[in-house]
């Protein structure tokens, strides 16, 4: 049994890590793109304040989404890790590297958080990552103020 806690405390451990490194790359202006507000919440949840997108925006096409991110040297694309989540993602990624956008981070958020869910929105609801998240802003935040 302690062996399977351990397993999880160190699969939350990579989950953080990767929440820590979004919120890096959205602090610094890198967009993430989502499927829905459900997603874009889980992420403000968990501590994203940078700028997220929606790509399933009212009557928008991957295309036009593309184009008017294209400004964007990188751009995080976060959809669900289900079958539907990875369609979308591979057409959002030809569209964003024809305006030679590089998409970032997406095998490493999939390989660290598939295993607990499959939906961006439910990433708020895995047991023990809140507390782990305020653990190391803690860290972090105390470290800063030396």
């Amino acid at each position: 049994m302690k062996r399977t806690r351990h397993n999880n405390d160190a699969k939350i451990e990579r989950i953080s890590d990767v929440i820590a490194e979004l919120a890096d790359y959205s602090s610094e202006g890198v967009p993430i793109l989502v499927e829905g507000m459900k997603d874009e919440q889980a992420l403000k949840d968990l501590g994203i304040k940078g700028r997220i997108i929606k790509t399933r925006t009212q009557g928008k096409k991957m295309f036009e989404l593309a184009e008017e991110i294209a400004s964007c040297r990188s751009v995080i694309v976060l959809t669900d890790f289900d079958q539907e989540g990875e369609e979308l993602a591979k057409e959002i990624t030809r569209h964003l590297h024809v305006w030679g956008v590089q998409t970032i981070m997406r095998r490493k958020a999939r390989n660290a958080i598939s295993w607990a869910t499959r939906q961006i929105e439910g990433l708020n609801r895995i047991k023990g990552l809140r507390e782990k998240l305020n653990i190391n802003q803690f860290i972090v935040n105390s470290a800063e103020s030396i």
